[in-house]
């Protein structure tokens, strides 16, 4: 599928991964960042990898700078043929210890950038006929649990808007998924949670390679899935806080 992937979030933990993993794979990738934020690193990686990655600041809760970033990949690249929304907040906190200015960044950071990614996306992949939607909840919209009261809420409403996008854009070429996946191997989940069981954790790696094929053409079948992702262990147990 010609033109370029958008992945939100591209210089965390797991978006740096998926980063790479697409242009390994041969995709035009452009991942937005916070302003400030260093660039990803790729020096590592071969020329060609690095020529099909390119990177852009965007407040992802600026629905006119979304819009512009939409806009000016489409003209830069082509098309818009992907959109991977890994950009996301975590807070801990039970309901009743939930501040009004918490619950609304996190419904902000998690709901309101996926819905204004996705509005300025499909239009550009509507008009083409064909295009594929990635949007990443979290374990935490499928298993309630004391504690994660906003985050869980706002997880679980991005896998709801997945769903509604799914229905909207059947039979047009574009498909919708989404990913809940448990407690991610990231750097940062290490560092917050030293003595847990990362046996039960999911790889970076592996959430790439699984959004991999749901941009690819294999996967034009599967439309409005909400997909867990569970560690090699096959774990089923109680959440863990910071999943996602």
């Amino acid at each position: 599928m010609e033109g370029v992937v958008v992945v939100t979030g591209g210089t965390g933990g797991v978006g740096r991964t998926v980063v790479r993993e697409l242009a390994r794979a041969g995709r035009t990738v452009l991942y937005t960042h916070r302003d400030g934020r260093p660039p990803l690193d790729l020096s590592a990686e071969p020329a060609a990898v690095r020529a099909r990655v390119s990177g852009a600041p965007v407040d992802l809760t600026d629905p006119e700078g979304v819009q512009r970033l939409f806009d000016e990949a489409a003209a830069r690249f082509g098309a818009v043929a992907g959109l991977v929304h890994l950009a996301g907040a975590f807070l801990a906190g039970r309901a009743v210890e939930t501040g009004a200015g918490h619950w609304r960044h996190l419904w902000q950071a998690n709901v309101d950038s996926a819905f204004l990614a996705a509005r300025a996306a499909l239009p550009h992949m509507l008009r083409l006929g064909r295009g594929r939607i990635v949007l990443v909840a979290a374990r935490a919209a499928l298993q309630p649990r004391a504690g994660l009261a906003a985050y869980g809420v706002a997880k679980g409403a991005v896998a709801r808007l997945a769903a509604e996008l799914a229905e909207e854009t059947r039979g047009t070429g574009v498909t919708v998924n989404c990913l809940a996946p448990g407690a991610i191997d990231t750097e940062a989940n290490r560092a917050a949670r030293p003595g847990a069981d990362r046996r039960l954790w999911v790889s970076p790696l592996a959430v790439a390679r699984v959004i991999l094929w749901l941009l690819s053409e294999e996967a034009a079948v599967v439309n409005g899935a909400l997909l867990p992702l569970e560690g090699p262990e096959g774990a089923l147990g109680p959440q863990r806080e910071g999943e996602g």
